[in-house]
């Protein structure tokens, strides 16, 4: 309260001697209160003030935000330059919208590096930075995916040359510690084991590569009214083989999306036998679908669960799809206060 009479005493009256008369503390009690609270000077009536070291604190804040948001700029200008560069190699080739592989460009350029690989490109490789270099691995070589999708053809699309020719969720062609980054877009979803293919994915990277994943958002897609996958029957698949449900996954997709002429080149509106699902070479379906929670959820839990090490570098919801960026690093824990220091121990 005294604080508060002082001010508006000093803020009606410019002498010092008239603020003393009509206060009723001495003059040397007021002005040692009032400079006790640091926010005026009796003496010199100037209210408010401001100390000049903190002026000095502030103004080196100010320069130091400013020259944060210049190289912001720098990074940004620089970005846009290579995604535009980026655009031009992709507009020869129809993708499902400008926006899709737009978003991709932007998550790759800002993460990718080095030396890499990409499953399953067909005839919309990723986009990446100049000097990046990825090679492609498909299950099947670029002329037998044109007999198998002569619409991509029919449409004037090219597609990639495929460097390896193999099983996508093993990668044997792969050595182990190789690889600086590794794309797999809307794969995981066609794979039984996800679990196992993750295992493999993380055994390819590089410490500190990167493994760049998108995802189907089901509430985008036609399997907009298909069930969820637990985390708990990933597990499950992962634990007892996914053999055990590979007929219930066919069915949950005969059931939504067959029926509709949907959602799979090798399914038939006609019901197989469990039988004769077991015997097909390669059944080519959405086995798992998550909504971006789920997806979320799921690396998280599995990082805890299975000892995965990454972290996640970028997220981004990219039209129908997430993009999901994780880095194979384990974090140390230390006092960063002490550089000095050593870590206590490392997160898992």
């Amino acid at each position: 309260m005294l604080l508060s009479k002082c001010m508006q005493n000093a803020f009606w009256t410019k002498d010092s001697s008239a603020l003393n008369a009509r206060s009723k503390h001495p003059p040397q009690v007021l002005r040692a209160r009032c400079i006790r609270h640091g926010s005026l000077r009796c003496s010199s009536m100037k209210f408010p003030f401001v100390k000049a070291k903190t002026a000095s604190s502030l103004q080196q804040k100010l320069d130091d935000t400013r020259q944060k948001l210049e190289a912001a700029r720098k990074e940004l200008g620089t970005l846009k330059k290579e995604v535009n560069a980026a655009r031009k190699r992709l507009g020869k080739n129809k993708g499902v919208g400008p926006m899709i592989d737009e978003g991709r460009a932007f998550m790759s350029i800002r993460f990718l590096r080095g030396k890499g690989l990409e499953i399953g490109a067909l005839h919309r490789p990723t986009p990446t930075a100049d000097g990046v270099v990825t090679k492609y691995y498909d299950y099947l070589s670029a002329e037998d995916n044109l007999a198998r999708c002569p619409e991509l053809a029919a449409d004037g699309n090219e597609l990639v040359h495929v460097d390896y020719v193999g099983d996508g969720e093993k990668l044997e062609l792969i050595p182990d510690d190789s690889l600086d980054h590794l794309i797999a877009n809307h794969m995981l979803e066609h794979c039984q084991d996800v679990i196992s293919t993750l295992k493999v994915f993380m055994s390819k990277l590089k410490q500190g590569g990167h493994l760049f994943i998108t995802l189907p958002d089901k509430r985008y897609s036609f399997d907009f009214n298909r069930p969820i996958t637990p985390y708990e029957h990933l597990v499950k698949d992962h634990q007892e083989g996914p053999a055990q449900s590979l007929y219930d996954h066919y069915l949950d997709v005969h059931r939504h999306n067959a029926i509709k002429g949907v959602g799979s080149n090798t399914m038939t509106k006609e019901l197989l036998t469990r039988e004769e699902v077991h015997a097909l070479p390669h059944l080519d379906i959405h086995f798992h679908v998550w909504t971006q929670f789920d997806m979320l959820e799921m690396f998280m839990r599995l990082k805890a669960d299975f000892g995965f090490l990454w972290e996640f570098e970028g997220l981004l919801r990219n039209g129908h799809e997430v993009i999901m960026v994780l880095k194979k690093e384990e974090v140390e824990v230390w006092d960063r206060a002490e550089p000095d220091s050593k870590a206590v121990r490392q997160e898992r």
